[in-house]
């Protein structure tokens, strides 16, 4: 993995923690507040325009719509969001616009908050 695939899901896992804490009152279980988190909307879609191109010319030239995975609803809700218009700087623009969803797994939510808190408590304890 390079180095931009850690800085792209570092900046998502930081965008994560962020709504998790917003949404951590101490009224739900953690898991409930997780769910939560991974149905609000976030600042943006969290792939690369490069890899939501590749993907979306993909599926149009062998004529089938993305199944139903977070991924690939996710390609599904980019492809609505470019009204047909499925050239590079469209969907870079609507990849950089906000997004309704985080489009991960609970279980990867999970991991990715529980990581990062205990990283940032390592870091604090230096």
């Amino acid at each position: 993995m390079g180095r931009g695939s850690i800085e792209f899901i570092e900046k998502r896992d930081s965008e994560l923690v962020k709504v998790f804490y917003k949404y951590l009152d101490g009224t739900r279980t953690v898991n409930d507040t997780i769910h939560m988190v991974l149905s609000s909307p976030c600042s943006r879609f969290w792939c690369s325009p490069e890899n939501a191109y590749k993907s979306i010319i993909s599926y149009r030239k062998r004529g089938v719509l993305p199944s139903r995975s977070l991924r690939q609803q996710m390609l599904r809700d980019i492809m609505e969001r470019c009204n047909g218009d499925y050239s590079y700087l469209n969907i870079e623009r609507v990849v950089y616009s906000p997004a309704p969803s985080f489009y991960i797994s609970f279980w990867t939510a999970k991991i990715a908050i529980y990581q990062y808190i205990n990283k940032t408590r390592l870091c604090h304890r230096r």
